[in-house]
């Protein structure tokens, strides 16, 4: 089972966290991986993580803020391997931690302008490229229990990351009839550099740990790793327009 050989994923913001765990996992599972940088200073560091099979490696510099640079980074995928069978929009950046009132359209549109308008249009080049192979296809991307749970000062993210949900929910349904599915993965708390303010509060962290997370702790980023292998997998052929959520039991509590 999930089988991926030979299968062609690209995964964006994959350099590190949650998005180089998801490329660890599928390479493990035999998948060609693209892994996606901003910059390429870190190119050598992260090699070092597919030692296994480094030819099954394809390290890509991308801005998910430019739709060229999207354009750019799924035909480099394609002309690598003459196929993409599976997209992962999973680079995004963090809320603001500003309170509403001071909130400015800037900041807000930054937000949305990564969050939403990079997996929108990761989603939607990545779909064009399966379209045309016309053999179906996995397309999932990265949101966030702020998608189901209020955070004060986070409006911005909370916002994003609920419509990345409704929006793989509109092309679950738009691109069924070409076998490409369309799902969503929810992480709660993860530890990761987006959160290192928290993870630096020991008092803060501890409270998030011991009264919002039923199962007691915060989670790695492998922990959410399985779950983008399933669905880039064949088993997930029946499962389109979902939300994954792995948090622990935060969004319940």
């Amino acid at each position: 089972m999930f089988d991926l050989t030979d299968k062609t994923i690209l995964i964006t913001g994959s350099c590190k966290g949650i998005g180089l765990a998801m490329a660890k996992a599928l390479h493990h599972q035999g998948a060609h991986v693209a892994v996606t940088a901003r910059e390429t200073d870190n190119y050598p560091d992260l090699m070092q993580h597919f030692v296994s099979d480094p030819e099954r490696v394809l390290l890509l510099n991308c801005d998910i803020a430019s739709e060229t640079s999207i354009q750019r980074t799924v035909q480099s995928v394609v002309n690598w391997r003459g196929q993409i069978n599976g997209c992962i929009a999973n680079a995004g950046e963090r809320g603001s931690g500003t309170p509403v009132t001071e909130l400015s359209v800037d900041r807000w549109q930054q937000n949305i302008n990564t969050n939403l308008n990079g997996t929108f249009l990761t989603l939607k080049y990545a779909a064009q490229a399966m379209k045309q192979q016309n053999v179906g296809g996995r397309l999932a991307a990265t949101a966030s229990v702020a998608a189901l749970k209020g955070n004060a000062g986070f409006a911005d993210y909370g916002a994003s990351k609920a419509a990345i949900t409704a929006l793989s929910r509109s092309l679950a349904v738009e691109l069924a009839a070409d076998r490409i599915t369309v799902n969503c993965i929810l992480p709660g708390w993860v530890e990761t550099d987006m959160n290192a303010d928290v993870l630096a509060d020991r008092r803060q962290y501890e409270s998030i740990k011991r009264l919002r997370i039923p199962m007691g702790y915060w989670a790695k980023p492998e922990d959410i790793a399985p779950a983008a292998v399933y669905l880039m997998s064949a088993e997930s052929g029946y499962q389109t327009g979902d939300a994954l959520t792995i948090d622990g039991g935060y969004s319940i509590f």
